[in-house]
């Protein structure tokens, strides 16, 4: 983990790397590539930093605990599809490490609950496929799969419009904002302190919001003052308002907690 922050401090201190390998030759050829620009590398250490803290943290509160090898390899391997899902400059790669996410969170869930695993993956897994969706008309609508190359597309049409909500429904899902976030308390509850620390509390956060940051700039040009942008804000409001709020009335510590995970939206 220390190494993983080592190279994200020397991946911010360079301008541009690019990693591009041929993958698969279906819609002109697919490439494996990652890219890292100023503010994918900026939460590139913050994600590692993260990293360091939960693993230190793990340590001494997974002592003695059972699935031990299961759950360092789940993180290291949560870690790794964060920063591939990060990097990635191809939007079926990206594609592949988010959706590797999902498959993680219900590893790191079932060492508390399945039950709760099963809803947390139900949740992610819809909103995932939403996330799909919104990339195949996002395709549709740029004609490439490389990230770079596909510029702000304008608002103006029904299917850009609905490609962008498809697309936010993903990042606001990861994100944990309302009304995705019910399997949350639920989760607070069951699963290890160390993964609710991880998941919801921190790294869920960086890649919600970073990828609608992508969506926002990246992907579409966002009218100020236009009806999606109004509606976003709305779901930031609600989410941090109503939050708070069901957190004042929790009598459960972890609950309460993972409430006020939720408001940080």
């Amino acid at each position: 983990m220390l190494v993983t922050f080592i190279l994200a401090i020397f991946i911010f201190r360079s301008e541009e790397l690019i990693f591009t390998q041929a993958w698969l030759p279906i819609l002109g050829g697919i490439n494996f590539s990652l890219r890292s620009y100023h503010f994918s590398s900026f939460i590139l250490i913050f994600l590692a930093l993260f990293g360091i803290l939960i693993s230190l943290y793990s340590v001494r509160f997974m002592r003695g605990k059972e699935r031990l090898r299961e759950y360092y390899a789940y993180l290291l391997w949560t870690i790794a599809a964060s920063s591939g899902a990060i990097l990635a400059s191809n939007l079926i790669v990206f594609l592949l490490f988010w959706g590797a996410l999902g498959l993680l969170l219900y590893a790191l869930l079932s060492l508390g609950s399945y039950r709760v695993a099963t809803k947390g993956l139900f949740i992610i897994g819809a909103s995932d496929f939403a996330l799909i969706l919104g990339v195949l008309f996002l395709y549709h609508l740029s004609g490439t799969l490389e990230i770079k190359e596909i510029g702000s597309i304008p608002l103006n049409s029904a299917l850009s419009i609905f490609a962008f909500i498809l697309l936010a429904i993903g990042a606001l899902a990861k994100a944990g904002a309302m009304p995705f976030h019910t399997w949350i308390p639920e989760a607070a509850e069951k699963a290890p302190l160390p993964v609710m620390a991880l998941l919801p509390a921190s790294l869920d956060k960086l890649l919600g919001i970073y990828f609608l940051y992508r969506i926002c700039l990246d992907f579409f040009y966002l009218y100020p003052n236009s009806g999606l942008s109004l509606l976003l804000m709305l779901v930031g409001s609600f989410t941090i308002i109503a939050a708070v709020m069901m957190a004042l009335v929790q009598h459960d510590l972890k609950k309460l907690l993972s409430y006020h995970a939720v408001s940080q939206v």
